[in-house]
């Protein structure tokens, strides 16, 4: 799946920053849990429409950009709390060893596994984004390349069609030397 037609290459880098935002959030102990994912939703979709006001597309208005900036940062939101869910379930212990009560460092081990998959999220997203930018930027010096050849192929065609008038205008006036100089005899 090619999360591009969704969202911008450069809005990846949300995922991981929405994803340690949840972990700080939920070291804090003042905000309740169930609420955690619509403070996310929230963060994503105003970090999305700063980031595409800034770094406007063409052709679109600052409404459409807030708009497309605040879509895709919810769904960055979205596949941060989606992640840290699928990391949560995999690593999620059975009930048995729950009730036995888990020390203190056990519980400090599960925040540093959160935290590890949000940076490794975060190294993934710029390994990502670098990969895009670098295959954008070999794509656009190719198309570059191929229009300075046309541009060759151009100037050419125009140094040619000089010189085939600068040849028409000569016969021309041989021509009308060669009738005016029959009239005359």
């Amino acid at each position: 799946m090619d999360f591009s037609q969704y969202i911008r290459p450069e809005l990846l880098i949300l995922i991981p920053v929405i994803n340690m935002i949840g972990a700080v959030i939920k070291k804090s102990a003042r905000i309740k849990d169930n609420y955690i994912p619509l403070i996310l939703g929230v963060a994503g979709a105003i970090l999305g429409a700063a980031y595409t006001m800034l770094f406007s597309k063409e052709g679109c208005n600052m409404w459409q950009n807030a708009l497309m900036g605040m879509l895709q940062g919810v769904l960055c939101a979205g596949m941060a709390v989606y992640g840290h869910q699928m990391s949560k379930q995999m690593t999620k212990e059975d009930a048995a060893t729950l009730e036995e009560g888990a020390s203190d460092k056990e519980q400090g081990n599960k925040m540093d596994g959160a935290m590890l998959t949000a940076l490794l999220g975060f190294l993934g997203t710029i390994i990502g984004s670098v990969g895009g930018i670098l295959a954008s930027s070999r794509l656009t010096s190719f198309r570059l390349q191929q229009l300075e050849e046309k541009v060759k192929l151009h100037n050419n065609l125009v140094e040619r069609m000089t010189s085939a008038e600068e040849k028409i205008k000569s016969n021309s006036h041989r021509i009308t030397d060669l009738e005016r100089i029959e009239r005359e005899e």
